[in-house]
């Protein structure tokens, strides 16, 4: 079962960050062509311009760590592994597709950033939810503690 949900915890991340990242980039370059773009030429002429691709860096980055967040949150058995192995899986599929001449209309230099800025993003958020699950349970852990303090104090008391 485990497995099962650290390999449903990966597609799931996976598939967060690859459609989050597309509907930002569409958006985004049709609000700067001021209308829906209908052509890829016109698609990459303005997906390659440097405010495009400087915030698609940016905001990269922020997708990469939300979906290893979720990747994490799902995967609870072992959290930072399984974002690890998202990021792993999110650098091949961009590295595959600009190996291809797939994807990005940006500068190779930025097309290498983008591969360490979703790995370090997915790395971050599984972190993130790690540390988070960490501090649950060691609060839950003292709870209980506390509560037995408490009823053992009331029973001498």
């Amino acid at each position: 079962m485990k497995i099962a949900r650290g390999i449903v915890a990966v597609v799931a991340g996976i598939a967060l960050w690859n459609v989050l990242i597309r509907m930002l980039e569409t958006a985004l370059v049709s609000a700067l062509a001021g209308a829906p773009v209908a052509s890829p030429e016109a698609f990459a002429t303005i997906g390659g311009s440097l405010p495009v691709v400087l915030a698609r860096l940016l905001y990269t980055g922020v997708v990469a760590m939300m979906a290893g967040y979720v990747v994490a949150r799902i995967a609870s058995h072992d959290p930072l592994r399984h974002a690890i192995i998202g990021a792993v899986f999110a650098s091949l599929i961009l590295s595959v597709g600009f190996a291809f001449g797939l994807g990005s209309p940006a500068p190779w230099w930025a097309d290498a950033i983008l591969v360490i800025d979703s790995a370090a993003g997915f790395t971050v958020g599984g972190a993130l939810r790690a540390a988070a699950a960490a501090a649950e349970a060691k609060r839950t852990q003292e709870g209980g503690r506390s509560e037995e303090h408490t009823s053992e104090l009331q029973s001498r008391g």
